[in-house]
């Protein structure tokens, strides 16, 4: 039976990856920290649109987990030199390596959650109580 998540990697997933693109740049990224990697390597790499790449790596920059470096070829990205952020995406990828239904699933649920919460939010903002006043009556 396999061990359930450490809540190092749920809290890394919870904050850091919000799609299956974004756990699997992140993944590539860690397993090769020297490589500096392009949309167009990772798009190859991984058999992903480079759109999705594209939408992934910005995200994931938004975050703090990738780093982008300009260089000859143009913007491309690295795991991020953070340590302590980089120790914990290391310990989700080991989790993914050995335990990759329980990471998918968790990304899963995390993104049911965020649905879930989002549209609690609009239905509530829909009924704010002392809203705007028709101005005829």
């Amino acid at each position: 039976m396999k061990e359930e998540l450490s809540i190092e990697v749920k809290k890394i997933l919870y904050e850091h990856v919000e799609t299956l693109e974004q756990l699997e740049v992140l993944v590539l990224l860690c397993r090769r920290p020297e490589q500096l990697w392009t949309v167009d390597m990772i798009e190859s790499k991984l058999s992903i649109p480079g759109s999705d790449v594209y939408g992934a790596v910005k995200s994931l920059l938004a975050s703090g987990a990738v780093s982008r470096m300009s260089g000859i070829e143009g913007e491309a990205y690295e795991i991020t030199r953070e340590p302590k952020l980089r120790s914990m995406i290391g310990k989700l990828v080991e989790s993914y390596e050995s335990n990759r239904f329980s990471v998918i699933k968790l990304v899963s649920e995390a993104a049911m959650d965020r649905v879930r919460s989002s549209m609690t939010r609009a239905f509530a903002d829909a009924f704010v109580l002392g809203g705007k006043k028709n101005p005829r009556g």
